[in-house]
């Protein structure tokens, strides 16, 4: 198993002007694409597939500094140290796709003094090498950004499961905006880019709430989707 661990760029001020933001369309998409969107996209770039290049199996999210788990979830056949093939993913029928692509988090409001982040995302890389696996996060309030991250994984062997851990450091938020998202749910927003080779392949979205004071709680799937 690897492990990788880069440090992210991240930005409490919004982004260069990107004019009318995509919804897909069959374009392809670059790094700097994204990096220029300052409010979320209204839809997904790249379509759900089922065979993607990349598929995660555990992702865990806690408080760095004192090791409070927010949210933790994995595949139930990772225990046993099988995967299922990547081409084997199949969306039930009357499932929309984009459903398993989409988080809900529950998080509660202490999530929101947590000067640094760590994340461990656990995932498999299909039958061919991932040279490059790159990530950039675009953090919104509504329509204002308010954190990005990007990280870089680096080379992926073929068929092998690598863990990739992360650690945001975490602007501070402004007490009127940190009041704003307790108090409005879901209004808080992200876009998960990833790049195999600077193509964008996949693109994952979240909504956030801050209300609840228990760990954390989500609504999602793990998987692969996108293109």
């Amino acid at each position: 198993m690897k492990s990788g661990s880069k440090s992210p760029s991240a930005s409490g001020s919004a982004a260069s002007s990107a004019g009318s933001l995509p919804s897909g369309g069959g374009r392809t998409y670059s790094p700097a694409d994204v990096l220029k969107f300052k409010k979320p996209t209204p839809g997904f770039l790249v379509p759900f597939q089922t065979s993607p290049p990349v598929q995660f199996l555990a992702f865990t999210i806690k408080d760095k500094k004192s090791g409070h788990v927010f949210f933790e979830t994995k595949r139930p056949d990772l225990n046993a140290g099988t995967v299922v093939p990547l081409a084997d993913l199949v969306v039930p029928d009357g499932l929309d796709p984009d459903m398993l692509r989409t988080v809900n988090y529950d998080f509660g409001a202490d999530f929101l003094d947590c000067a640094t982040v760590s994340t461990s995302l656990v995932f498999a890389v299909g039958a061919r090498p991932v040279s490059t696996f790159r990530m950039i996060e675009r953090h919104y309030f509504g329509d204002q950004l308010i954190k990005s991250f990007d990280f870089t994984f680096g080379f992926g062997i073929p068929h092998s499961v690598n863990t990739w851990e992360s650690v945001y450091e975490v602007p501070p938020i402004d007490k009127k905006l940190r009041a704003k998202m307790i108090a409005e749910p879901r209004k808080t927003m992200a876009d998960s880019f990833y790049f195999v080779d600077d193509k964008l392949v996949m693109h994952h979205k979240a909504t956030f709430e801050f209300s609840v004071p228990a760990a954390a709680a989500a609504v999602g799937r793990l998987g692969g989707g996108g293109e």
